[in-house]
């Protein structure tokens, strides 16, 4: 962000501080399905991983990212941008 001239140093330092209260919880992800996601939409398994996260934990998909929105809208994944 910074080197595309979104973000300055404070704003990089206050998003990381902001990002520290985010609550975590470590799941297992089924990555055989996930790698199922990744090969039919041609993503990075990374990508797919976050995904399959969410349908089998019900949980919505948080992105900046216009492409893995729709992918998740097509998987019935609630989106939240």
């Amino acid at each position: 962000m910074k080197r595309k001239g979104r973000l300055n140093d404070r704003e990089i330092l206050r998003a990381f501080d902001l990002s520290q209260r985010i609550a975590v919880r470590l799941v297992s992800v089924n990555i055989r399905d996930a790698i199922k996601i990744a090969l039919r939409f041609n993503i990075y398994a990374y990508d797919a991983y976050y995904l399959q996260c969410c349908l089998e934990n019900k949980l919505p998909f948080i992105s900046l990212d216009h492409r893995m929105c729709d992918i998740a809208e097509s998987l019935e994944i609630k989106v939240v941008k």
